[in-house]
């Protein structure tokens, strides 16, 4: 560990990855020797290994435990999949959704159906269009529901379509079809002229209520002349701002760069 770190660096390193070597001793007492890269990650999870690279690193340069590439891509997605599984509350009643397409994907990886990465994009999907109803105290998916997440996360339709695909099939829900209008999304032009959208504007800016979504609506219309589509004013805050830009379904619009204002 010396030949890449300081050695006081080295030290503090092995006191923090304590754990990870009581893990490797209790590991060849039963054994009686180490184990496996996979079995490694797989008992400790990828993303505890990530945390610990110091010692990976080490054990792998050693030629203890080498590192297989391959297999850590793989126990990598499997862990993300593990671990976004944990999102959605068991009282919650979008969770019998979520749970029982875990088993499907699981079940598609095993048999060689699918891949661990396929699995852990279809699945992550679902998860954060569930969290998304989760939210809002939804009692099932609905067509309002994929509408917001279209409009949020327009990149990840494929995926969803076949989280969608698996609702209507086996929960017998009620959600449109692929080809269905509710996937064309288009921003509708402001109702309100551009002066009295000016006028509001400027109120609200005075206002002691004052807030970052309420600057999002109005200002789309003054600045844009769109109106905010109808789903996300339920769901305002969980618009995205980076740097003034914000994404909605396949449109960019620019907000003015004011960090008082945003």
């Amino acid at each position: 560990m010396e030949k890449t770190r300081d050695s006081g660096i080295a030290s503090r390193k092995v006191i923090s990855s304590f754990d990870i070597f009581v893990f490797l001793s209790q590991w060849f007492e039963k054994h009686n020797s180490l184990p496996s890269y996979d079995e490694y990650a797989s008992h400790l999870t990828v993303a505890k290994t990530r945390k610990h690279l110091t010692v990976t690193y080490f054990l792998d340069e050693m030629e203890l435990i080498p590192l297989d590439h391959t297999r850590k891509l793989e126990i990598g997605n499997l862990d993300c999949v593990d671990r976004a599984y944990d999102r959605i509350p068991k009282i919650s009643p979008l969770f019998k959704y979520m749970d029982s397409y875990h088993e499907q994907i699981i079940k598609k990886y095993v048999s060689g159906k699918n891949t661990a990465h396929t699995a852990r994009l279809g699945f992550g999907t679902a998860v954060n269009f569930l969290e998304l109803g989760d939210y809002q105290n939804k009692n099932e998916p609905d067509t309002e529901l994929i509408r917001q997440y279209l409009w949020l996360h327009s990149g990840q339709r494929a995926s969803l379509w076949g989280f969608i695909t698996y609702l209507r099939k086996h929960h017998q829900l009620d959600l449109p079809s692929l080809d269905d209008k509710v996937y064309k999304l288009a921003l509708e032009r402001s109702d309100e002229s551009v002066e009295r959208s000016k006028q509001k504007l400027i109120e609200l800016l005075r206002s002691e209520t004052f807030s970052r979504e309420d600057y999002i609506e109005l200002a789309l219309a003054y600045l844009h002349q769109v109106k905010l589509p109808s789903e996300l004013k339920k769901i305002r805050e969980k618009i995205s701002v980076n740097n003034c830009e914000i994404k909605l379904s396949k449109h960019i619009i620019y907000l003015p760069d004011t960090s008082a204002v945003l």
